[in-house]
């Protein structure tokens, strides 16, 4: 340890006697001495009453530089997940074909890379698949749709708006601003609830299900007529 070399550089340097620094310090000299030959080390309230007496920082005193030393993070470096052991709803490359049908529900006009998506999709799972997924992806949002979609599906408000065939009366209900803000919470409420409650079973086969995925809901199984032997005899439907 540099500390005891930096000591007495520090103290020889200022004129200071082992007598006048343990007075300074407020420790005895045979504390200072203990010190300064190595057999004893200072605790941290002390060193850093040290590094203020001499308007150096603690680095310095320790390491007998003031260029900090530190694990550095090297931000370049990729950290890859394994990705064989990742479940599908856990990567956006893993079922790239169900994406395709949905596109094609949605009327995007994307039949052109049905190959493309196809290709991708027997990849095996890895960085390449995943960098490869983020691409489709991108396209997807590029897409226009196509000219015969027989649904108009603006997301934009106004668009929406402006296809709604109402007459506004819902404007003039009898409701509370406080009644309809509630509605409009309890609404959004659970609607996050469901999606933090149902991410983590979404896609799972039922061959993959366990009772135990059940079995905290009774009252929801019962209501959908669901037992455990249901789910261990429809290995070919989702659990959800």
């Amino acid at each position: 340890m540099q500390f005891k070399n930096s000591l007495v550089r520090l103290r020889l340097q200022n004129n200071l006697s082992q007598e006048k620094l343990a007075e300074q310090l407020q420790v005895s000299r045979q504390t200072i001495q203990k010190w300064e030959n190595g057999t004893e080390v200072p605790e941290l309230a002390h060193i850093i009453r040290i590094a203020k007496r001499f308007g150096v920082t603690t680095d310095s005193l320790i390491l007998s530089s003031d260029v900090r030393m530190c694990e550095g993070l090297q931000p370049n470096i990729q950290i890859n997940p394994d990705y064989g052991a990742l479940d599908s709803w856990e990567s956006y490359a893993a079922d790239l074909q169900v994406e395709f049908r949905q596109c094609c529900d949605e009327g995007l006009d994307i039949k052109p890379y049905r190959s493309l998506f196809h290709a991708v999709q027997q990849m095996p799972a890895g960085s390449l698949k995943t960098r490869m997924g983020d691409v489709l992806f991108d396209l997807i949002m590029s897409l226009p749709g196509v000219s015969d979609y027989r649904y108009d599906e603006p997301s934009d408000l106004d668009d929406i708006l402006s296809l709604c065939r109402c007459d506004n009366t819902w404007k003039q209900c009898d409701i509370s601003y406080e009644k309809l803000e509630k509605k409009i919470r309890g609404a959004w409420v659970g609607r996050i609830c469901g999606c933090l409650l149902g991410k983590p079973i979404e896609g799972i086969r039922t061959n993959r299900c366990d009772e135990r995925l059940l079995a905290p809901l009774p009252s929801f199984h019962k209501g959908l007529n669901i037992s455990a032997w249901h789910v261990r005899s429809q290995r070919a439907e989702p659990c959800i």
